[in-house]
């Protein structure tokens, strides 16, 4: 390995021997350029636009840019760019950031306010054991004709679901909630009692600001992922199994 790194030393070395002689006799279409490495022109501009790492020195920063496309030329020569393998992984990480700079912009733009009686009512849960009955139906048609399977259950406010929690909060004792998704399931939660718990979250005004803040732009998040399914033409032409 450090046989490499040494032939990639002298690489660097001798390319930007090459630039320096280079530059005084650069044509006038490469006059704007900061480097040229063979045929590559990199741009004054496109060298301005890329940006460092705060640790590494401008030298060390210009032979990285000097080897990263000595390297993209060698695989070119090789053909590495037009084999399917090549294709399939430059696809896949096309889609995956595409995917996440939608969902980083989308996220982003969500906003949600946190009442005082919000953040009362999480602060008076969290430390407690809820009696909760549990109605879940498969299909949002069961909901609606109350086609529901009901459990009973003892569960403490932390380990229910994101979902569960917010459905919870505004509950009074007796209360039902709304129908609410729940992964595949539609659920509506019957709150019958608080009960004291001897675990203790430790958890502030602030964190429980912040925790209610995040569980609802989630939930802003989920809702707007199935009204994208709810509104495309989908169909499944294959068995699950």
């Amino acid at each position: 390995m450090r046989y490499v790194y040494y032939i990639v030393a002298i690489l660097i070395l001798a390319t930007a021997v090459m630039v320096y002689q280079f530059i005084s006799d650069m044509p006038s279409g490469q006059k704007n350029a900061a480097i040229v490495v063979n045929d590559r022109i990199v741009s004054a501009e496109e060298f301005d636009k890329l940006r460092p790492p705060h640790d590494e020195t401008r030298e060390d920063f210009i032979n990285a840019v000097i080897t990263k496309e000595l390297l993209i030329q060698e695989a070119q020569k090789e053909g590495l760019n037009k084999e399917e393998s090549f294709r399939q992984s430059i696809q896949n990480f096309y889609e995956q950031s595409l995917i996440k700079a939608l969902l980083d912009r989308k996220f982003a733009s969500i906003k949600s306010a946190v009442s005082d009686d919000e953040i009362d009512k999480y602060g008076l849960l969290v430390d407690k054991k809820l009696d909760l009955t549990i109605y879940t139906a498969d299909t949002p048609e069961d909901a609606k004709v109350n086609k529901f399977r009901e459990e009973r259950r003892l569960i403490p406010f932390e380990d229910l679901s994101r979902e569960m929690r917010s459905a919870v909060i505004p509950l009074k004792k007796e209360d039902k909630s709304t129908p609410i998704q729940v992964g595949d399931k539609y659920v509506v939660i019957k709150l019958n009692d608080i009960r004291s718990y001897t675990k203790k979250s430790g958890m502030d005004r602030e964190e429980i600001r912040r925790a209610l803040v995040e569980e609802k732009r989630e939930l802003m998040m989920n809702t707007w992922m199935e009204e994208l399914k709810n509104k495309a033409a989908i169909k499944v032409l294959v068995k699950a199994r």
